[in-house]
C-alpha cells in the first residue's frame, strides 16, 4: 500500500525530470494542494467503500437536525428513522426543498424525508413531537489518510495533471494514465453489500426512460 510520502517522492522525481527549477522543499507544498485536488476529483468516480461512514444519532423533540461531527459529508446513501421500536426508511431530499416544506408544517410525529447540510442530518417536514433515532450511512470526502487504500497511479496522475504544463509529454502521459485508470475503476470497482436509499424503478418505466434518453 502506497503512502502519501511515496506519491510525493514519485511526483517530485517526475517534476524535476521534466525541468522543474524549484527545490524539492518548495515543490512539496504545491504537491499537497495538488493531491487534495486529485482526491476531490476521485470522489466522483465511484463510491469508495473506505469513505462510507455509518451513523446513529438521536434527534430530540422540538428539533429537526443533529450534528454528525467534524466529517465532510459528500454523498447520502441511506437513512432510517426508529420510532417506538418501529423503523421507517426516509427518502433523501435536497436541503432547500426540505426547509421549504418545514416552513409550512409546524410539527410531525415522525419524518418522511432527510437531508444533509453543514455536517448535520436534517429530517422533516416540521419539528419532531417525540425523540427519534436516525441511523444509516453516508459518503465523506476522500482525504490524504485514505491514500493507502486507493490506486496509487490514479492519485499520482491526477495530481501531476495539476502540476505539469499542459501539452508537455509528461502532462499528456499523466492525462492518459488518469483517463485509463478512472475507466478501469468504474468498470471493475464493486462494493459488497452496498446499501442505497433510492427507490427501485419499475422495469417498464426504466425501459421507457432509456428509450427517451436514446432519442
Amino acid at each position: 500500500m502506497a503512502q502519501y510520502s511515496d506519491i510525493q517522492k514519485t511526483i517530485i522525481e517526475i517534476l524535476i525530470a521534466s525541468g522543474e527549477k524549484s527545490s524539492a522543499q518548495q515543490i512539496s507544498s504545491r504537491i499537497a494542494r495538488a493531491v487534495n485536488g486529485a482526491l476531490s476529483d476521485m470522489d466522483f468516480i465511484v463510491d469508495w467503500d473506505v469513505a462510507v461512514k455509518d451513523f446513529t444519532k438521536t434527534i430530540t423533540t422540538g428539533n429537526d437536525s443533529v450534528s454528525v461531527g467534524a466529517i465532510t459529508i459528500f454523498k447520502p446513501i441511506i437513512c432510517l428513522a426508529t420510532v417506538s421500536d418501529s423503523q421507517y426508511p426516509l427518502q433523501f431530499l435536497h436541503l432547500t426543498d426540505l426547509k421549504g416544506m418545514t416552513a409550512v408544517v409546524e410539527e410531525t410525529g415522525y419524518p418522511e424525508y432527510y437531508s444533509l447540510g453543514g455536517n448535520n442530518i436534517y429530517v422533516g417536514p416540521g419539528l419532531l413531537t417525540l425523540d427519534i433515532t436516525v441511523s444509516g450511512s453516508f459518503r465523506r470526502g476522500l482525504t490524504i489518510s485514505d491514500i493507502p487504500y486507493l490506486p496509487e497511479s490514479l492519485v499520482t496522475d491526477r495530481a501531476l495533471m495539476r502540476l505539469l504544463k499542459p501539452g508537455t509529454p509528461e502532462h499528456i502521459a499523466a492525462w492518459s494514465g488518469w483517463k485509463e485508470g478512472a475507466k478501469t475503476v468504474r468498470e471493475n470497482y464493486r462494493i459488497t453489500g452496498e446499501r442505497r436509499s433510492n427507490v427501485t424503478i419499475d422495469a417498464q418505466v426504466q425501459e421507457n426512460m432509456d428509450y427517451l434518453d436514446s432519442l
